[in-house]
C-alpha cells in the first residue's frame, strides 16, 4: 500500500507536469496555427497578385494575334528599338454581345481590316515601316492617332442626328464596341456611322425611307452577315458559314480591362512581379517551416495527450488499488479491534501478566539458590539447615507455581496460535488483495490491446460484410436458378394436366355412353318382361287372335327381345372395342411422369422454402451491414463537407461549397456559391467552375482518406491564367504525388518534375527536365 501511495504521488507530480505541458503545448499550437493562417492568406494574397501582375504583363508583352508583324513590332519596343506602338485594332477592342461578331466580321471586310497597327504618331508609324522594311517582316497598316480627326466619343453615342422616323431594331455598330478612348479614333476611323439592323428587311426598309426623304444613306450591317453599301451595293447569302476572325478578346475575359502600358510601366511591372515572387517564395518557405514545426507541435501534442491519459489512466488504477487497499485495511483494523474486545485479548493480555511473574518467581528461585549458596559457604550448620528448608519449600512452592503457570501457558499460546492463524489468514487476504492490484494493472495493460482487437473487430465485420454480400449474391443466383428451373418445370407441369384433362374428358365421354347403353338395355329388357307378362296373361285368357298372339311354333314376343337384346350387346361390343382402343392409345409413361414431376414439385418446394429462408437471415445481415455503411457514409460525408469549404474558398478566393443528398441512395451533389454569385448546382457553372468545384471536391476526399498519387488531364484548361496559378500551388502544397498533364506555364513552375512528350518519323519520345537541378546548372 505504501508503494502504491507513493507511487500514486509520483504519477499525480507528473500528471501536472504532463498538464501544464500540453497546455504550452496547445497554446504553442494554436500560435502556429494562426500564423499559419495568416501565412495562408498572405500567400494567397501575393498568389492572386502575382497572377493579376503576370496577366496583365503578358497582356503587354504577348498579344492574342497571330499577326507575326504585330509580335515582331511589340518585341522590338520590349528591347527599345521602336516606341509608341498600342497594338492592333484586333487586340484592343472587345465586343459587347458576341451575337454581332459575324456583323463586324463582315463590315471589316472579313476582319482583316481589324489588323490595322495603332500608333501614337505619324513618326512612329514611319519607324516601324522602315523597321518591317529592314528586317523582312512584311507589310503592315498603321493608324497614327495625331492625323486622326474624329468627333467626341459623347456625341456618336447613339444613332446619326440625321436619321428619322421608325428606328426600332436599329443601332450604331461602333456603339457595340468597347475600347480605351485612347484608341477610340482608330475605331471611328475603321467603322464610322456603320449601322446595325437586325435582319435585312429593317435594312431595307431603311434605305427606302432615306431614299424618300431624300436624305443621306448610311452603311448597314445585318446579325445575319448581309452588307448594304451606302452606294447600293448588296452582299450577302451564301451557303456556308461567314468566314474570318472578329477580336481577340471577349467580355468578361480576365484581360479585358488591361490597359496600354509604357516602356516604364512594363519594366516597373515586371520588376513588382520580380518581388511578388521573391515574396511568395519567402512566404512559400515561412509556410512549410510553420507546417513543419506545426506537424512537430502536432505529434508532441498527440505524444502529450497519449501520455497524459495515460498517467490519468495510471493514476485512477492507482487511486483505485488505494481505495481497495484503504477497505481492506479497515476491515482489518476493524477485524483487530473486535479481536482486541474479545476474551481472546483479555487471555492475551493475561499470558503475558502470567509470563511476566513467572519469570519473577524464576528470578526470585534463583535469587533463593544464591542465597543457599551463599549459606552454605558462610553459615553455620544448623542455619543452613534451617535455610535450606526454607530454600527447598520455597522452590517446591515456585515449582508448583511454575507448572501452572506452564499450564495457562500453553493455554495462551494455543489460543494465541489460533489468533496467529486468523492473522496469518488476513495477511493472506491482504497478499491476495495486492496480487488483484496487480492483476488489475495487468487489466490495464490488456486493455491497451482492445484498441487493435476492435480495430481487428472492423476488418471482420467488413470481411463479414463482403462475405454476406457475396452470399447474397449466391442466394439470389441460386434463387433465380431455382425460380426459372420451378418457371420450366410448371410449365410442363401444365401440359401434361392438359393431356390428362383430355384423355379424362375422353374417358368420361365413354363412361357416359356405357352409362346410355346400359340404361337403354335395362329399359329394353324391362319392355321385354312386361311384353312377356302381357303375353302370358293374353295366353291365360285364351286370346287367339291378338297383335301378340303366338303364330304357329314360332314365339314373335320372344324373338322381339332376342333381337333387341343381340342388339344392345352389339352397341355394348363396340363401346367395348372403342374403349380398348383408347386405353391402348393412352400413354401410360406420361402418368408416371406426371407422378414424378409431382414429387420433384415437393422437392423444389421445399428446397425453395428453404432458400427464401436462408435469403431472409442474409438479406436482414445485409440490411444490417448496410444500415452500418450508411451511417460511417454520413459521418464522412460530414467531415467532407467541411474540407470541401474550405478547399473551395481557397481555390476561388472566397466562394463557398457544400455537399447535398440527393433522392437517389447515397448519392450527393454539389451546390457551389462562387465569389459574388449566388448558390447553384455544379451542373449550372462555366467549366472553369466546375473544375475548381470538381478539384475541391477531390482534394477533401483526399484530406479525409489520403491516396499515395493522382493522375490529372489538363483540369486547368478551362481556367484563366489567375485561377490557374492558385490550383498549381494548392497542388503544390499537398503531401501527395500528382502526376499533372498540362500545357500552362504556370503548373510548369510549381512542378518538381517536367516530362515533355513529342513525336517524329521514328515515334514518340520523351525529355525530363528536373527545375531544381537543371536551373542550379
Amino acid at each position: 500500500a505504501k508503494e502504491t501511495a507513493a507511487r500514486l504521488e509520483e504519477v499525480r507530480a507528473s500528471v501536472k507536469d504532463l498538464k501544464k505541458k500540453l497546455k504550452g503545448l496547445r497554446r504553442e499550437r494554436d500560435s502556429n496555427s494562426q500564423r499559419l493562417m495568416g501565412i495562408d492568406n498572405e500567400k494567397t494574397l501575393l498568389v492572386g497578385q502575382q497572377a493579376t501582375k503576370e496577366t496583365l504583363l503578358q497582356a503587354q508583352q504577348q498579344t492574342k494575334s497571330n499577326s507575326k508583324v504585330v509580335k515582331a513590332l511589340f518585341q522590338a519596343q520590349a528591347k527599345g528599338e521602336l516606341s509608341g506602338i498600342i497594338g492592333s485594332l484586333r487586340d484592343l477592342g472587345v465586343l459587347v454581345d458576341q451575337s454581332v461578331e459575324t456583323a463586324l466580321i463582315v463590315a471589316t471586310g472579313g476582319g482583316n481590316n481589324l489588323d490595322q497597327i495603332v500608333v501614337e504618331t505619324d513618326t512612329q508609324a514611319k519607324a516601324c515601316i522602315q523597321f518591317l522594311r529592314k528586317h523582312r517582316l512584311g507589310q503592315g497598316n498603321f493608324v497614327a492617332l495625331n492625323r486622326v480627326n474624329s468627333p467626341q466619343r459623347s456625341s456618336t453615342e447613339g444613332l446619326p442626328h440625321d436619321m428619322k422616323g421608325n428606328t426600332e431594331g436599329i443601332s450604331r455598330l461602333l456603339n457595340w464596341v468597347q475600347c480605351e478612348d485612347k484608341v477610340w479614333p482608330a475605331f471611328y476611323l475603321l467603322l464610322r456611322d456603320t449601322l446595325l439592323c437586325q435582319t435585312y428587311d429593317i435594312a431595307q426598309n431603311l434605305l427606302t425611307e432615306t431614299d424618300k426623304r431624300r436624305g443621306k444613306r448610311h452603311r448597314c450591317v445585318t446579325l445575319g452577315g448581309d452588307v448594304l453599301e451606302a452606294s447600293g451595293t448588296l452582299t450577302g447569302g451564301g451557303r456556308g458559314a461567314i468566314r474570318g476572325r472578329g477580336f481577340t478578346r471577349k467580355a468578361g475575359d480576365a484581360s479585358t480591362a488591361v490597359a496600354t502600358l509604357s516602356s516604364a510601366e512594363m519594366r516597373a511591372l515586371t520588376e513588382e512581379v520580380d518581388g511578388i515572387k521573391q515574396d511568395l517564395q519567402r512566404v512559400r518557405a515561412d509556410y512549410e517551416a510553420c507546417m513543419s514545426q506545426g506537424a512537430a507541435l502536432a505529434r508532441q501534442v498527440t505524444e502529450a495527450e497519449e501520455a497524459y491519459a495515460m498517467a490519468q489512466g495510471e493514476v485512477a488504477l492507482c487511486e483505485s488499488t488505494l481505495d481497495t487497499t484503504e477497505r481492506e485495511n479497515q476491515a482489518t483494523l476493524a477485524e483487530m479491534r473486535a479481536f482486541r474486545e474479545s476474551p481472546a485479548w483479555d487471555l492475551a493480555k493475561g499470558a503475558d501478566t502470567l509470563k511476566k511473574t513467572l519469570e519473577e518467581r524464576v528470578a526470585e528461585r534463583d535469587a533463593a539458590a544464591e542465597e543457599l549458596k551463599e549459606i552454605r559457604s558462610n553459615d553455620p550448620m544448623h542455619a543452613a539447615l534451617q535455610a535450606t528448608k526454607d530454600a527447598q519449600a520455597l522452590v517446591d512452592r515456585l515449582a508448583s507455581e511454575a507448572e501452572t503457570l506452564a499450564a495457562q501457558e500453553a493455554q495462551l499460546r494455543a489460543q494465541i496460535a489460533k489468533h496467529r492463524k486468523n492473522l496469518s489468514d488476513v495477511v493472506k487476504r491482504m497478499m491476495e488483495l495486492n496480487n488483484l492490484a496487480t492483476a488489475q494493472q495487468e487489466v490495464a495493460q490488456a486493455m491497451e490491446g482492445q484498441e487493435e482487437e476492435k480495430q481487428q473487430s472492423l476488418d471482420e465485420a467488413e470481411a463479414a460484410l463482403d462475405a454476406a454480400k457475396a452470399a447474397v449474391k449466391e442466394q439470389e443466383r441460386a434463387l433465380v436458378c431455382a425460380s426459372e428451373e420451378y418457371r420450366a418445370f410448371t410449365d410442363k407441369l401444365k401440359s401434361i394436366k392438359k393431356e390428362r384433362a383430355k384423355y379424362t374428358h375422353h374417358l368420361e365421354q365413354i363412361d357416359r355412353a356405357e352409362h346410355g347403353h346400359n340404361a337403354q338395355h335395362e329399359k329394353q329388357q324391362a319392355e321385354a318382361q312386361r311384353l312377356v307378362e302381357e303375353m302370358t296373361a293374353i295366353n291365360f285368357a285364351g286370346v287367339q287372335d291378338m297383335e301378340y298372339a303366338v303364330y304357329g311354333d314360332v314365339d314373335l314376343a320372344a324373338m322381339a327381345v332376342e333381337a333387341e337384346k343381340a342388339s344392345l350387346e352389339k352397341k355394348v361390343q363396340v363401346t367395348a372395342n372403342v374403349l380398348s382402343t383408347l386405353c391402348k392409345e393412352a400413354d401410360m409413361s406420361v402418368l408416371e411422369e406426371y407422378r414424378c414431376l409431382l414429387a420433384r414439385e415437393a422437392e423444389r418446394r421445399s428446397e425453395f422454402s428453404a432458400k427464401d429462408v436462408a435469403y431472409e437471415a442474409v438479406h436482414e445481415e445485409f440490411f444490417d451491414l448496410t444500415s452500418k455503411r450508411r451511417t460511417e457514409l454520413n459521418t464522412g460525408l460530414a467531415e467532407i463537407n467541411s474540407y470541401l469549404a474550405d478547399y473551395y474558398r481557397r481555390l476561388s478566393i472566397g466562394g463557398n461549397a457544400s455537399l447535398e443528398t440527393c433522392m437517389l441512395p447515397q448519392s450527393v451533389s454539389i451546390t457551389v456559391c462562387p465569389p459574388k454569385k449566388g448558390w447553384r448546382e455544379i451542373r449550372f457553372l462555366s467549366g472553369g467552375e466546375k473544375s475548381l468545384a470538381s478539384l475541391a471536391f477531390i482534394l477533401a476526399i483526399h484530406r479525409y482518406r489520403p491516396a499515395p498519387f493522382f493522375v490529372f488531364d489538363e483540369i486547368d484548361a478551362a481556367l484563366d491564367p489567375s485561377n490557374a496559378a492558385i490550383v498549381a500551388s494548392c497542388i503544390a502544397e499537398s503531401p501527395a504525388q500528382f502526376i499533372f498533364v498540362s500545357l500552362r506555364v504556370d503548373t510548369f513552375a510549381q512542378s518538381e518534375r517536367l516530362v515533355g512528350v513529342y513525336s517524329n518519323k521514328a515515334g514518340s519520345h520523351t525529355v525530363v527536365f528536373d527545375p531544381s537541378r537543371d536551373m542550379r546548372a
